[in-house]
């Protein structure tokens, strides 16, 4: 069956795939909430003073903290559920931007952040897992927040209640869908980027699955350190954030990067790309520099940096529309991997901002379809490539076809005129002996009727063939004339070459079809005849010395 409008057919199946996602995202998100709260996360009945002012008891889930300044103290304060289980209980609490201090029935257990704090050096964000040791139902737990980034957060997440050795494989365990997507883009990133490399080096069209496998590669390590799945390696908050934030900005500049590589096919748009890229560059380094001399840090540029990436997406969604609109649909594959990719990044902020405003803190950490955004763009970007090389190869193959029809003559299958005259000049430079054969064809039969051209078509065929079959492993091989050709070879000696003649007279006087009238003339010279000659002076010998190869066949009739 064929589709009559194939472009309408597209963006009915991705208004059917946005649907389709936004379905499953809804349902989803309340499979969290419910499967959250079968996992021991406890929204406690918190007593909150944040800089000794009292807000009262509230629940983490639907509390909005006000405005925080700089060296704000958040003091929360509640007591411990009956709890299923023995032994060490292990308190998973998530912050972001703060120094935290953990008590147990006024016990200080657990600090960390302290020292950057008071430096006013950058905290970051992480998950913490926090022993508890001997917890018991009703007991004390008091947290102490210093916020050390203004407007930090605005939510917390609920505490969750878990066992030590477990916290880690629960939480991949938890994670799966994630961790294993962002496991193939690792994964894809790093083979990629070596064999897109190697590919590279060969062929320079390769360039966009490079910079693709780039952008995988970074694509991955934010996801990896936004979902937490860093912190099996490193506690370092602040490195870990630095780090999703430093892949974050080196994947938009590979964004804008293929964007070039895919779009920029008029000149001004290649310039508008390239200022671009390099204001981008210029912009992010300016900001690290900013951020680590403790000028303007992270926390105040992340709203800069949302905000960018909000209108990349849709700038990205608006220009790969176009192309898909005013383009055919078989040359615009890559725009629909670039507009699935904002699709679902749209998607992704829309779906948080709008259930975080809802929901509070159970929309954490639950926009992930943006991994899928990327594997569309990888299968898009490589059909897109194959196309390429395919596109290449065709005009390759008709480019060799054209040039081959202006040096091969079409009835003979040998050099035209022009070709073999540009082998003299070859010949000469050669610092060997060889040999120039001309070889004429008289009597052929007479053109000026229709059976005259076409036995004259089949004899000169015949006898080019002839001519190949007994020089064209060793010699170039031209038609000068009409009935003319000239062999030239530096593979031929002068006994070879007799030895050679022999078997073309001998395969001649063989042939039964063709009229034994026609009279074949060959001449000959070679190089070293001639010191200082060019190959023009030995063709002319070559004709002088042309006579009849033997009259065995002339006699015949």
């Amino acid at each position: 069956m064929q589709i009559k409008d194939p472009k309408k057919t597209c963006f009915a199946l991705i208004g059917v795939f946005i649907v389709f996602f936004a379905c499953i995202g809804i349902i989803r998100l309340s499979n969290n909430i419910s499967y959250s709260s079968k996992m021991a996360y406890y929204d406690l009945n918190w007593n909150i003073i944040i800089n000794e002012r009292n807000y009262g008891k509230h629940g983490l889930s639907s509390f909005v903290f006000p405005p925080l300044e700089r060296s704000s103290i958040i003091t929360m304060t509640a007591f411990a559920p009956e709890l299923q289980g023995e032994g060490y209980t292990n308190l998973e609490f998530e912050i972001n931007d703060c120094a935290v201090e953990v008590f147990h029935n006024q016990k200080c257990v657990f600090s960390k952040g302290m020292s950057r704090y008071l430096k006013h050096k950058y905290i970051g964000s992480g998950l913490l897992n926090i022993p508890l040791v001997g917890l018991k139902h009703g007991d004390t737990i008091k947290i102490k927040l210093y916020v050390n980034e203004s407007n930090a957060f605005k939510y917390l997440r609920p505490v969750r209640f878990t066992s030590m050795t477990d916290c880690f494989a629960n939480y991949v365990r938890e994670n799966l869908f994630i961790f294993v997507c962002d496991i193939f883009l690792l994964v894809f990133g790093l083979i990629g980027s070596i064999l897109s490399f190697v590919l590279w080096t060969y062929r320079k069209q390769a360039m966009s699955l490079l910079v693709l496998a780039q952008l995988v590669f970074w694509s991955s390590i934010c996801v990896f350190c936004k979902h937490r799945f860093v912190q099996f390696f490193s506690l370092n908050f602040a490195l870990n954030t630095i780090v999703s934030y430093i892949s974050l900005e080196i994947a938009l500049i590979c964004i804008f990067l293929l964007y070039y590589l895919c779009f920029a096919n008029e000149e001004i748009v290649k310039k508008i790309y390239k200022v671009i890229i390099r204001i981008l560059t210029v912009l992010f380094f300016a900001f690290w520099i900013l951020h680590f001399t403790n000028v303007w840090h992270l926390a105040k540029q992340i709203i800069l940096i949302r905000a960018f990436i909000i209108l990349l997406g849709v700038y990205g969604f608006a220009v790969s529309c176009g192309i898909i609109i005013f383009k055919p649909l078989e040359k615009c594959v890559s725009a629909l991997g670039f507009m699935l990719l904002c699709i679902f990044f749209i998607y992704d902020y829309v779906y948080y901002f709008v259930f975080f405003v809802t929901m509070g803190s159970f929309a954490f950490n639950r926009n992930n379809w943006f991994v899928f955004g990327v594997i569309s763009l990888i299968v898009c970007i490589i059909i897109y490539f194959v196309f390429q090389l395919v596109s290449s190869a065709v005009e390759n193959v008709g480019t060799q076809v054209d040039e081959q029809s202006k040096s091969v003559d079409f009835v003979t299958n040998v050099l035209t005129r022009d070709a073999i005259i540009g082998k003299f000049n070859h010949f000469e430079s050669l610092d060997k002996n060889y040999a120039v054969v001309a070889i004429d064809f008289l009597n052929m039969p007479d053109v000026s009727t229709k059976a005259g051209a076409e036995a004259f078509y089949e004899a000169i065929s015949f006898f080019s063939g002839l001519i190949k079959h007994v020089f064209g492993v060793v010699s170039e091989i031209g038609r000068i004339s009409n009935t003319g050709f000239v062999v030239l070879s530096t593979e031929i000696t002068e006994k070879r070459l007799q030895q050679m003649l022999l078997v073309f007279q001998n395969i001649l006087n063989s042939d039964n079809k063709h009229d034994k009238s026609m009279t074949v003339l060959t001449g000959t010279a070679f190089s070293n005849e001639l010191k200082g000659s060019d190959c023009h002076a030995l063709y002319s010998l070559a004709l002088q010395r042309r006579s009849v190869l033997g009259s065995e066949r002339h006699s015949k009739k």
